[in-house]
């Protein structure tokens, strides 16, 4: 299977798919099965892959099986928050992805000097998109040699603007000024103390409200418009796309806090941006027939599915508001009255 099989000219190019994406007029999304299979006999294109995990994960958390898109093991690196090939735990995800940035890049140059000029393609889930993004605006493509050209991005349930999970934890840490006795609790019951204990640094990086979320996306929003000029410049000076797909039931990362522009499709699509649902949760949507589908078409530059979730996307506006408004009462009425 993968490349091997591929150059060997053995198998046909592809095995199946057929997603079909909306139903309902795009309320919801078709659902689909846990995968499998092989969606395709050889990769989608010529570059090279890096997998990137996200927050509570450990060397062993499933991701996207690169098999399944036709990729052999010379082809694919998993990066590890250890650093280097080192096995990782989840403790070693607990800083958040912008402490990550250099140990990417240093994978990333270690790649470009065994294989030069090979492409690569990030794939990137929950936390790790962020890292995968924070690299990606930091690069000077024409500038420096060392690293390889990023041809591709694909964010899979990723927190770009935040999670509401994360901001319910920092309103139960810091502003119902529970934080002590929550840690405490969570200690005591043992429950996510080795996976990510609230008080984890991660959990207020992950805050929609955090600074550092704020710097990514203005960033990302100063590399589109260099890139966007007459003379493309900058970190997308080389046309670089991006896919962030989010989870139809994603209750950690609402499939609105995935969303990369609020421009239009067309607007996004010209700037080499792309937006869909996909069917399942947090977990579970990144190991689905449609999700390997959809990677492998995005990847070989192919027309995608329309994947739109409209009441997945209202769920987590509502879920938005809700928990804005708790912190409005809180810190812009409350905290003004009590220091009165």
């Amino acid at each position: 299977m993968g490349d091997s099989l591929w150059q060997a000219g053995g198998a046909p190019p592809r095995a199946k798919g057929g997603w079909q994406g909306n139903r309902f007029n795009g309320l919801v999304v078709a659902g689909s099965r846990k995968a499998t299979l092989p969606y395709a006999y050889h990769p989608p294109n010529a570059n090279h892959l890096v997998l990137i995990g996200g927050l509570a994960t450990t060397s062993d958390s499933a991701m996207p099986d690169p098999a399944l898109l036709g990729y052999g093991p010379e082809s694919v690196t998993r990066f590890s928050y250890a650093g280097g090939d080192q096995p990782y735990t989840a403790k070693d995800t607990w800083d958040g992805p912008f402490a990550q940035v250099e140990a990417l890049r240093d994978v990333l140059r270690n790649i470009a000097k065994t294989q030069p000029g090979r492409g690569i393609d990030l794939v990137a889930h929950s936390q790790g998109g962020l890292l995968a993004l924070a690299l990606l605006y930091s690069l000077d493509p024409l500038g420096d040699l060392s690293l390889p050209p990023i041809a591709s991005v694909t964010l899979l349930n990723s927190p770009v603007t935040g999670s509401e999970l994360a901001a319910l934890g920092t309103l139960i840490l810091d502003e119902l000024g529970f934080g002590r006795t929550a840690t405490y609790l969570q200690r005591l019951a043992g429950v996510g103390v080795n996976t990510l204990p609230l008080d984890a640094p991660a959990i207020r990086i992950l805050d929609p409200k955090a600074a550092e979320l704020a710097a990514l996306s203005q960033a990302g929003a100063a590399a589109f418009a260099q890139a966007a000029g007459e003379y493309p410049s900058g970190p997308l000076a080389l046309g670089t796309r991006i896919m962030s797909a989010a989870g139809q039931t994603d209750a950690v990362v609402s499939p609105g806090r995935t969303r990369i522009s609020r421009s239009s499709r067309s607007a996004r699509e010209a700037a080499n941006m792309f937006e869909l649902t996909l069917p399942g949760g947090h977990g579970s949507a990144k190991q689905t027939d449609a999700a390997v589908e959809v990677m492998w078409k995005f990847m070989a530059e192919e027309p995608l599915p329309q994947a739109d979730g409209h009441i997945a996307h209202a769920l987590g506006e509502a879920a938005r508001w809700g928990i804005g408004a708790v912190r409005f009462l809180l810190n812009d009425l409350t905290v003004p009255r009590r220091s009165r």
